[in-house]
């Protein structure tokens, strides 16, 4: 990313989660915990690792790193919702002009 205020994308994230699946997602958003989480085993059968999670302590830090991970999905969405209903208006308002433009060429009146 080249402007470092920037944040992240939820698709860059979920990129990276599902590429890096040992990888600590709370240590990725926060810096905070190690950066590899803990592996039990990882079934043939199934490409998804399972994790231990064996002390409240983990437990608490799985369900605190999937609350970030929540946050920064739900913000990204609400700003993407944002950019995309002022895009929206613009288009319509574009629209509009175009129709007026229409009817100036074809003699009719233009509706505000």
């Amino acid at each position: 990313m080249k402007d470092e205020n920037k944040k992240p994308s939820v698709e860059i994230i979920e990129d990276i989660a599902n590429k890096f699946q040992d990888l600590n997602l709370r240590w990725l958003i926060l810096g905070e915990g190690e950066m590899l989480r803990e592996k039990i085993f990882q079934d043939s059968n199934n490409l998804d690792n399972t994790y231990e999670i064996n002390s409240n302590d983990k437990k608490i830090a799985f369900l605190e790193e999937q609350n970030e991970l929540l946050k920064i999905t739900s913000t990204n969405k609400d700003e993407m919702i944002l950019f995309y209903k002022e895009k929206i208006g613009f288009v319509e308002i574009k629209l509009q002009d175009c129709e007026n433009e229409k009817k100036l060429l074809k003699g009719s009146k233009p509706s505000l």
